[in-house]
């Protein structure tokens, strides 16, 4: 699996785990987002299939990129039980 990190420019510090799109697999919609379709889905992380829900973008621009990475980071710094928890990010591009 190709693991690594992510980040939105070169002047930000913080690092997303970058998801090898071998380890999702999509099951069903569950919706539309303000960035594009959300799924219900797995991660495969080693030996262990994580129930996820899986945004797709759906707009490829650089500022839709760099917006969705702005919220990935915020999402990676959030730790509560009533939150999504953020494995990483799969860059298909």
């Amino acid at each position: 699996s190709r693991h690594g990190s992510i980040s939105s420019d070169d002047r930000t510090s913080y690092r997303l785990n970058l998801i090898s799109p071998i380890q999702i697999q999509k099951i069903s919609k569950l919706g539309e987002g303000e960035f594009g379709e959300v799924y219900r889905g797995f991660y495969r992380e080693n030996s262990t299939s994580i129930p996820v829900a899986i945004k797709h973008l759906k707009d490829y621009s650089y500022a839709a990129k760099v917006d969705f990475l702005r919220e990935a980071e915020h999402m990676s710094k959030l730790d509560h039980q009533c939150i999504c928890k953020l494995y990483g990010i799969v860059d298909s591009s």
